[in-house]
């Protein structure tokens, strides 16, 4: 990413939150993480306070609670896994939602519109809440769902895509690059100032992945490899990966470098990885194995490669 593209993101995202030099933000995303910048620069743009995660803050929920509250927090950008065990939390403790709170910001995988339902109940005062959706590639965040202002299709159990950040351009295409119609499944290209310049030295993926796109008007577009349809009502819906790639609490993971690390131990015949949900909903990884070894071998194995 270039400067450019993130003083872009910068910008935009200041206008999105409506950020100003009295708000309070938590960087809680690692450094090496992409959303660090989105925490960060916006808001020492706009004059307002960074406030350092506490190294004790992920502790426990409860220790959570405590900073946001006692720094008196007025914007968290968390990911999703991560709010929705806030929002159980509390709802199961009574405890009420941080007094300066303002705005929550959460996505990097899916937003359960029961949890949504439960945390506007949880508020007593106003907190606005936006679900992100965007990829590296074009510079963090490239759209956001706002319930106060979006569409919510009825009967949906996932928060849809949202609208695309200020400019930036989102479009769901053939293979062709040809924009589809409503209820037509195909791939999210991202147009815009935040489409990165490429993979450092590794132009063979660059050029896969940066290229002009017909639907935004010729456009340079980054091909995401997410798969959506536009619904009736306009909402995007997100529908999976066009390859085998998978996205767990923000990270991608391909599941064929699981398998293959799998089928180097002694002991394994053959190997089948997939993505699963557990009891709550929440991603997992499923490794199916033949073989001798036990669970524990193979997972102290794939810890010393992966």
């Amino acid at each position: 990413m270039s400067h450019a593209n993130l003083a872009h993101h910068a910008a935009a995202v200041a206008r999105e939150f409506g950020l100003c030099e009295t708000d309070r933000v938590l960087q809680f995303a690692a450094p090496d993480f992409d959303v660090a910048a989105e925490e960060i620069f916006p808001t020492l743009a706009c004059g307002a306070c960074v406030v350092l995660r506490a190294q004790n803050s992920l502790d426990s929920l409860e220790a959570f609670q405590a900073q946001v509250a006692g720094a008196r927090l007025t914007v968290l950008n968390l990911p999703s896994a991560f709010w929705h065990e806030w929002v159980g939390m509390l709802q199961a403790s009574g405890t009420a939602v941080p007094p300066d709170l303002r705005l929550v910001v959460t996505g990097s995988d899916r937003v359960f519109v029961r949890s949504l339902r439960q945390w506007q109940a949880l508020c007593r005062h106003p907190v606005a809440l936006l679900s992100g959706y965007g990829p590296t590639e074009a510079t963090i965040s490239a759209a956001f769902f706002d319930p106060a202002h979006d569409v919510l299709p009825l009967g949906a159990e996932i928060l849809p895509l949202g609208h695309a950040l200020q400019g930036v351009q989102l479009a769901v295409v053939d293979g062709a690059g040809q924009a589809l119609p409503a209820g037509a499944i195909g791939e999210i290209v991202i147009g815009g100032g935040g489409v990165a310049q490429g993979y450092l030295q590794q132009d063979e993926a660059t050029q896969a992945a940066f290229r002009a796109c017909a639907a935004l008007g010729g456009a340079r577009a980054y091909w995401s490899g997410d798969l959506a349809r536009r619904r009736a009502d306009g909402a995007l819906e997100f529908l999976g990966r066009r390859d085998a790639q998978v996205k767990i609490r923000g990270f991608r993971i391909e599941p064929a470098e699981v398998e293959a690390a799998l089928m180097a131990h002694p002991c394994v015949r053959e190997a089948a990885v997939v993505l699963a949900h557990d009891v709550a909903g929440q991603p997992v990884m499923l490794a199916v194995v033949a073989g001798q070894a036990d669970a524990a071998a193979l997972r102290s194995w794939l810890s010393e490669r992966l």
